[in-house]
């Protein structure tokens, strides 16, 4: 369970993009527009001073995270490159970390990778580029690699170590003491009195807390997340989860819904809108919304973002496509071989009714490999995996009931 899962949400927060370098946390959007007039002032001025990108890719940054824009999240990474690229080698080691994170947060792990062999070469910031050469061995299967770089991370015993041994406790399906480990952090954050760390573990304690049907510390953490950040959307989509996967109270997820949209653009609350109104019955406004989700997120401009999700979408009545399911899932193992991206190969193959090829994988890949829910959901109707293998398979999904929410534990089959 590696990162929140709110039915097929899109993940912007948890360690896609560890946080290296602290900012403000509560951030007005009228701040952030008067940063960015700020600085383009400043750039349109002196159109030579490239040093300028730097704090306006922060502040589109910024403004991204306020509001989901993908068209703010490109800008920033334009003006990053831009910026390397008028940098002399020898001085681009910073730059390039941040160009990295800025592509592990768009899914694009390979660009990512390619900048850190260049930070490497440089011989600056080794701890900097350790901390992110973890998170993307992570991100693209490579355990053995990530264990490496976290005993070289241990010494420091730091914020930054103390979220990266949490994931990778809960990527061995130890959410007891991945939890353990991020209430280590908390501590050392509010020790530290550090707004922008205070946050970012709030909001994760708040998702993991769920993961492991704890509602009330859940609650508590995005409050403490929402005190810090009143305009944070992310943990009030995680509060109206409550409503939604324990309460099970779907016209007041939809009101909830409706009340988050107008402050993000995610495409995610179009999708959990859909399978939202498919539990009230309305077949209608869930095609529409899955229909408008991929039109969406099928844009170039999402790059890899939603791949996966397209994938599982098109193995469902109604938007069934294997063939781009196939194709999608062997997308993504290119981009990251790991044991999530693996089951989506075995259920693209698997509504192919490439059975035994399926299996093969899965037994290879997936099964003792993760205990990721998705990961296990693909492969819950593959008859064929034995009935010891299926009966594990609905123990470790009752398990994550709250986490994949209703529509996933109830419906999925039957679309």
């Amino acid at each position: 369970m590696i990162f929140p899962i709110f039915s097929m949400l899109a993940v912007i927060l948890f360690f896609n993009v560890a946080p290296v370098n602290v900012t403000e946390a509560n951030v007005s959007t009228s701040k952030i527009l008067n940063e960015i007039n700020f600085w383009t002032n400043k750039k349109t001025n002196a159109p030579e001073q490239y040093t300028y990108n730097i704090p306006l890719a922060a502040a589109y940054s910024q403004l991204f995270e306020s509001n989901a824009r993908i068209d703010d999240l490109l800008m920033a990474g334009h003006l990053l490159e831009e910026a390397i690229s008028h940098t002399p080698v020898n001085s681009r080691s910073g730059l390039l970390r941040t160009l990295a994170q800025h592509y592990i947060s768009r899914h694009e792990f390979c660009k990512a990778e390619n900048l850190m062999l260049q930070a490497d070469a440089i011989g600056e910031g080794i701890h900097e580029n350790d901390m992110i050469h973890f998170d993307l061995a992570m991100e693209m299967g490579r355990e053995d690699q990530a264990l490496i770089y976290l005993k070289k991370l241990a010494p420091y015993n730091d914020f930054q170590y103390l979220i990266r041994r949490a994931k990778w406790e809960d990527s061995k399906g130890k959410l007891d003491h991945a939890i353990l480990w991020l209430n280590d952090a908390k501590k050392m954050a509010e020790q530290d009195k550090n707004p922008s760390q205070l946050y970012w573990i709030y909001s994760n304690l708040g998702d993991f807390y769920g993961h492991n049907k704890d509602i009330a510390p859940s609650m508590l953490h995005y409050n403490k997340a929402l005190d810090i950040k009143e305009n944070d959307w992310y943990s009030r989509k995680g509060m109206l989860w409550e409503t939604y996967s324990n309460e099970k109270n779907y016209a007041a997820t939809l009101e909830g819904i409706s009340l988050l949209q107008k402050e993000s653009s995610d495409p995610s609350l179009l999708l959990w809108k859909a399978e939202t109104s498919m539990l009230l019955g309305d077949r209608n406004a869930y095609l529409q919304g899955i229909n408008e989700f991929i039109n969406i997120t099928s844009s170039p401009k999402y790059g890899n973002m939603y791949r996966a999700y397209l994938s599982d979408i098109y193995c469902r009545k109604g938007t069934y496509r294997p063939d781009i399911a196939l194709q999608l899932a062997m997308e993504e193992i290119q981009e990251r071989p790991t044991p999530e991206s693996y089951s989506l190969l075995v259920q693209a193959l698997y509504h192919q009714g490439k059975i035994e090829k399926a299996v093969s994988l899965a037994q290879m890949h997936v099964l003792h490999r993760t205990q990721e829910p998705k990961a296990l959901l693909r492969l819950k109707n593959i008859e064929a995996l034995g009935p010891e293998t299926q009966e594990k398979i609905t123990a470790a999904l009752n398990e994550a009931e709250y986490e994949l929410g209703p529509f996933l534990v109830n419906q999925s089959s039957n679309l």
